[in-house]
């Protein structure tokens, strides 16, 4: 799979190995946490990334040796992330 690429000028769309998709999140300028795997097959961490940079108010966090599941690889990491996330002002 290919990384995410910007389809269109006003970023409604994305592109993913060609295939158009429509962005859900909207940057409305609420924070976000992006939690992913750093060898996940399914979906490459450069999406993350470039999804990344098109929120500004986002954080990514990279999960090592794991992998489209990090909710289930990395339970305890995956909680602990999600929950400084929540207990962050970042979060409010």
């Amino acid at each position: 799979m290919s990384p995410l690429r910007l389809r269109d000028s006003d970023n409604k769309y994305a592109t993913v190995d060609g295939i158009a998709i429509r962005y859900i999140v909207k940057g409305d300028g609420s924070p976000v946490v992006l939690i992913h795997g750093a060898q996940d097959r399914v979906i490459p961490v450069e999406n993350a990334r470039n999804a990344c940079k098109l929120l500004p108010q986002a954080r990514l966090e990279v999960f090592e040796k794991c992998g489209h599941v990090p909710h289930l690889e990395k339970a305890t990491e995956f909680n602990e992330a999600v929950i400084a996330f929540l207990d962050s002002d970042q979060s409010v």
